[in-house]
Formats: C-alpha cells, sequence, structure tokens
C-alpha cells in the first residue's frame, strides 16, 4: 500500500499488488481474491481513521 502523493481525497491510497499484471483478469482466482482481501482491509483501517476526524 502506498499513500497516494495528490491528496485531494484524503487518505487515498494504492493498493499494488505483489505480481506485476497489466489487468487484474492476469491473476489467478485466488490471487485475485486475496488481493481483493487485501483492499478491503485498507479499505476498513481507511474508514476507522477518517470517520473518527
Amino acid at each position: 500500500m502506498y499513500l497516494f502523493k495528490e491528496q485531494s481525497h484524503p487518505g487515498r491510497v494504492i493498493v499494488a499488488h505483489k505480481k506485476h499484471v497489466s489487468e487484474i483478469t492476469e491473476l489467478t482466482a485466488q490471487e485475485r481474491a486475496a488481493y481483493m482481501e487485501d483492499i478491503n482491509r485498507v479499505a476498513c483501517a481507511m474508514h476507522e481513521i477518517f470517520i473518527s476526524i
């Protein structure tokens, strides 16, 4: 996860997959599911941080 440089939307992040692919369809079903779970964890954390402000 990387904090996006341009913060016009506070907390904007990039959740990059460790495997370089051009399209999400290039990931296996397991890789895609794990990646989406990572995205969900980041989203939950961001909600906790920014909703409590």
